[in-house]
């Protein structure tokens, strides 16, 4: 038998041998995300139960100068939990899948970080309230998870990005401190409120992909459900005029939820799913607005002639009924089945749709031997989306499916998808989920005095680079 970790029995004796294993089977299930980027291979894995236990953890691993890399659920797609170094400590985080309440006074719901978003949302609906619905992983993503990488949840358009859903967090720091943040950082506040008793800090850790703390437990914002929601779809055959409407149905503020199918390739795809889409269609806008019937007629009025201003053409409610979730999952899943998926996301100005989707077409059509074919459809595998955010933005999202044999095939495949990673960072792409895909690119973008307060702040919390040391180039 061979010998255990060299931290086995001191992690064993912070939170029993039945949450660590250095199995190397368990140590490949969880040597990468969902994407297509791979880690190295951890030294150890841990399941803390409590956040005393993380605690303990991140102060041993600084008297051994051992690194941590902090996983959720796994379903991010940049490779921010898969481990940067070898052997070192993989903390899993899903054990502290705890709701710690939900308060119908303060309408702010308390939960571990390991909590996912499909269990908070099961909750919070007993209760007959509402709140933030993650992206299409809802049932795998975590709180915690979600925090460090910023999600774009379901709802963006009207509500912005998850951070702004945020309203208090205990952090582990990197010293293996415990801090509260918000209305929370004081000794008689409690959690209801973000702002004030001084600066933001909850800010400081969200989309900080656990290089700054690790977040073990999480109040979001709550509300109550809409009285009703209903849905539209708007289909353009010109891509110009398409982005100049969505920046018009943006700027209106009424919109709750909205997917954009960018390009004639994907929006032919869509089409083949819903006739009633017109082939023709170069970019296909799907909204869903909520309120009360009356106010959600005159928002629908108001968005059905802004659209028709930029010569759109209603295709009716059936395709945007589908939540946006179960809709881009669908695309993705199916491709994903075919080969390896290369998601690539972040945040543009909406006016650069067009070239950005373009350009991003071209590249895959230049490439296209190195993509799956649908065997339904007999089309190249690859959909380029945009999910509508909060003001003049978009979360472009490009869904290329890769095939993996001959090996050569696939060097060459992984070789192109980072192409298309640099190409999308350099048109000011502002990625939230970072991880390994994006570190390469991102970080030489950087203002040089942002990069160095971010990597001083990085070196201040974390003076021995304990907590997933790497992303960033730290």
């Amino acid at each position: 038998m061979s010998a255990h970790h060299p931290l086995y029995e001191q992690l064993v004796g912070i939170v029993g041998k039945e949450n660590v294993t250095d199995e190397k089977f368990a140590l490949w299930a969880v040597y990468a995300d969902a994407g297509i980027e791979q880690g190295n291979l951890a030294g150890i894995i841990v399941k803390p139960q409590t956040t005393q236990q993380v605690s303990l953890i991140v102060k041993l691993a600084n008297r051994t100068k051992v690194p941590i890399t902090i996983r959720g659920g796994g379903s991010g797609m940049p490779g921010g939990c898969s481990p940067y170094f070898p052997g070192g400590i993989l903390m899993d985080m899903t054990d502290m899948n705890k709701i710690i309440e939900i308060n119908e006074d303060t309408m702010v719901a308390t939960a571990q970080g390991g909590v996912t978003f499909g269990a908070l949302i099961k909750a919070v609906h007993e209760k007959g309230l509402d709140c933030c619905y993650g992206g299409h992983a809802i049932y795998s993503a975590t709180l915690g998870g979600s925090v460090a990488t910023l999600t774009c949840p379901i709802g963006a358009a009207k509500y912005g990005a998850w951070g702004e859903e945020i309203v208090c967090l205990e952090v582990v720091l990197p010293t293996g401190d415990v801090i509260r943040t918000g209305s929370d950082s004081t000794r008689v506040g409690g959690r209801f409120h973000r702002y004030g008793s001084g600066p933001d800090l909850t800010g400081m850790f969200i989309g900080d992909q656990g290089v700054l703390g690790i977040k073990t437990e999480v109040s979001v914002r709550l509300r109550l459900p809409p009285e009703a929601r209903e849905f539209e779809t708007y289909c353009f055959d010109n891509l110009e005029r398409g982005t100049k409407a969505c920046m018009e149905l943006g700027k209106t503020g009424l919109i709750y939820d909205g997917l954009v199918i960018v390009g004639e390739h994907s929006c032919k795809q869509t089409s083949i799913k819903w006739p009633q889409i017109p082939k023709e269609s170069k970019m296909i806008i799907m909204v869903s607005l909520e309120g009360d019937k009356e106010t959600i007629a005159y928002y629908k009025n108001k968005l059905d002639k802004i659209a028709k201003k930029w010569d759109g053409t209603l295709a009716g409610p059936d395709p945007a009924k589908l939540p946006t979730f179960d809709l881009i999952g669908e695309h993705a899943c199916k491709i994903r089945s075919y080969g390896v998926s290369g998601p690539i996301n972040g945040f543009i100005p909406t006016y650069k749709l067009p070239k950005v989707a373009t350009d991003v077409d071209q590249m895959l059509w230049e490439h296209q031997d190195l993509l799956l074919t649908q065997p339904d459809t007999g089309m190249k595998a690859w959909l380029n989306a945009a999910f509508m955010a909060k003001g003049p933005a978009v979360n472009f999202a490009c869904r290329p499916s890769f095939i993996s044999e001959p090996p050569q095939k696939w060097k060459q495949a992984l070789e192109f998808w980072h192409e298309l990673v640099n190409y999308i960072a350099n048109q000011g792409s502002c990625p939230y989920w970072i991880g390994k895909a994006w570190t390469p690119y991102l970080t030489p973008l950087y203002r040089n005095e942002y990069y160095m307060f971010f990597k001083t702040l990085k070196q201040t919390l974390d003076p021995n680079n304990i907590l997933n040391p790497g992303l960033f180039l730290f």
